[in-house]
C-alpha cells in the first residue's frame, strides 16, 4: 500500500535535511594541503606586502606607520610571523578535499537536493488535490515549488 502524501512529505523533508547537512560538511572541509599551501602563501604574501609598503627604514631606525595600518593586524603578523602562521594553518589541512572533488560532490548533492524538493512538492500538490493542506517550508527551493504551478 502506497504511503499517504502527508507521510511522504515527512520522509522527503527528512531526506532534504540530511542532504543539507551533508552539503554543509562538504563545504566546511578544508582544502588539500597542496591547495591550502598555495592559498595561504598568496594570502600571507599579499598581507606582508601591504605592511611592507607602510614601513620605512630611516637612518637604520625602523618606523611603521601603524595609524595608517588601521585594523590590518593580518598584515603586521604576516610580515613578521609568516612561517609560524603558515605552519599553524597547514596543520588543519590533513583531511582536505581538492577543488575538483568538492565541486563534483556539491553538484551531486545539489542535484539530489533539488530532486528531493521536487518530490516533496509533488506530494504536497497531490495532498492538496485530495483536500489536505500541507504547509510548504519557508526555505523550499523556488525552482521546485514553481515547477508545479
Amino acid at each position: 500500500m502506497a504511503k499517504r502524501p502527508e507521510n511522504q512529505v515527512a520522509d522527503y523533508r527528512a531526506n532534504i535535511e540530511r542532504l543539507k547537512a551533508e552539503r554543509a560538511e562538504v563545504v566546511a572541509r578544508p582544502a588539500t594541503p597542496t591547495e591550502a599551501e598555495a592559498r595561504i602563501d598568496a594570502y600571507l604574501a599579499s598581507q606582508a606586502e601591504q605592511y611592507r609598503r607602510r614601513v620605512t627604514v630611516e637612518r637604520l631606525k625602523l618606523r611603521a606607520d601603524l595609524d595608517a595600518l588601521g585594523d590590518k593586524d593580518d598584515a603586521f603578523f604576516a610580515f613578521y610571523f609568516r612561517d609560524q602562521i603558515k605552519a599553524a594553518l597547514m596543520a588543519e589541512t590533513a583531511d582536505g578535499m581538492d577543488a575538483a572533488d568538492r565541486s563534483a560532490e556539491l553538484e551531486r548533492i545539489d542535484t539530489a537536493l533539488l530532486e528531493a524538493e521536487q518530490a516533496e512538492e509533488s506530494a504536497i500538490t497531490e495532498a492538496e488535490q485530495r483536500g489536505h493542506y500541507i504547509t510548504r517550508r519557508a526555505d523550499a527551493d523556488p525552482r521546485a515549488v514553481l515547477a508545479f504551478d
